[in-house]
């Protein structure tokens, strides 16, 4: 059973691998949510395959140069969050394993070592997200990626002091030929191994897909708990129902069900405020009493040139609609200079 939801998890910050660089900058990353009143940052260590840790499974991150950098970031910004009291949780890119067209140059990358992992079409072309340039998705219906998932997961948990794994990216790609794959012998001959006279049923295709992805969040979970310590376990997953049980494979509403997650962070991005609360609510329903902690795209907010009003009103939104609190994605747009005072207002009323 999932521990409860802990107060610091109700003012989150989600910072992307993009967003710093050296020590200095998670110091200050670290300053400036600390002041605003956030009890949780969510910091990016797995992008796509390289990692901002010292891994003894992945090379360094493609956007820290992919060579050393000279310090160790997550464990630099778990004393600096600590120092401050606040919570550093390791989020985690889960199933991508590589972007970019050109394959990379580390023979270790997982897209050289393991071609074998990633998610195919029924024509053998790798299946991608964002067109030919964008994320090659490692396949969730293999066992071994699964094991080598969890097992990264673990990684981390064992030897870094951070309170929570925030597991991103856990599902299949959007578009591509996504719902039709994986297109791989290996991976058809499993399924239709596991579904019989139903191999030609494509609901119990999907079926089998969700559960291969379930699977990776199950793993995780057991591993989290076999260690001497308690540590929250949370997941981004997509505000949209439909797209996320279907062509995404993501069953979160399972995960909640099953409480194999201790919080949802439904990634609730948009402008248009009708939906924002519709989606708010669906997803707050379908987590089943498991405590929704909604994301707020503050970058869309911004790419659209609407006020600081715009996201504090989502803010609020989303509390009305039954969430225990609320994440910020990310945190260059919310630092920007007219809004941040509106939102370290909005975490001290509360």
């Amino acid at each position: 059973m999932a521990p409860r939801l802990r107060a610091d998890l109700t003012k989150v910050m989600w910072v992307s691998r993009f967003e710093f660089r050296t020590a200095e900058d998670l110091d200050r990353i670290m300053a400036h949510c600390a002041r605003a009143g956030f009890g949780a940052v969510m910091l990016q260590v797995r992008g796509n395959g390289t990692v901002a840790f010292a891994s003894r499974r992945e090379g360094w991150a493609r956007e820290l140069g992919a060579v050393p950098p000279g310090f160790d970031p997550l464990a630099h910004a778990v004393r600096a969050a600590h120092a401050h009291r606040l919570k550093l949780h390791a989020w985690i890119n889960m199933v991508p394993g590589w972007r970019g067209k050109d394959a990379p140059a580390d023979p270790q990358q997982l897209f050289r070592r393991h071609p074998e992992w990633f998610l195919r079409n029924r024509a053998g072309g790798l299946v991608r997200e964002h067109g030919p340039d964008g994320y090659a998705w490692l396949n969730p219906c293999l066992p071994q990626v699964r094991v080598y998932l969890a097992e990264l997961c673990e990684e981390i948990a064992t030897r870094y002091a951070v309170d929570g794994l925030h597991l991103d990216h856990i599902r299949f790609p959007h578009g591509g030929g996504s719902s039709e794959s994986p297109g791989d012998a290996v991976s058809w001959a499993d399924f239709a191994r596991q579904a019989g006279s139903r191999r030609d049923d494509p609901a119990e295709f999907a079926r089998w897909k969700a559960g291969a992805v379930t699977d990776i969040v199950r793993r995780v979970r057991r591993r989290l708990d076999r260690l001497p310590r308690r540590m929250a376990l949370t997941a981004a997953v997509n505000a949209d129902l439909h797209a996320a049980r279907g062509e995404l494979a993501q069953d979160w509403p399972r995960w909640s069900r099953d409480r194999l997650v201790d919080a949802v962070m439904p990634m609730n991005y948009t402008p248009d405020d009708g939906l924002f609360v519709t989606r708010a609510r669906e997803c707050v329903r379908a987590a089943a009493g498991l405590p929704v902690v909604m994301g707020v795209g503050v970058y869309r907010h911004r790419e659209a040139h609407l006020p600081a009003s715009a996201t504090i009103g989502q803010m609020d939104a989303a509390l009305r609609a039954g969430a225990v609190g609320v994440a910020l994605y990310s945190y260059g747009s919310s630092f920007a200079a007219e809004l941040a005072p509106q939102i370290t207002a909005w975490n001290g009323a509360r």
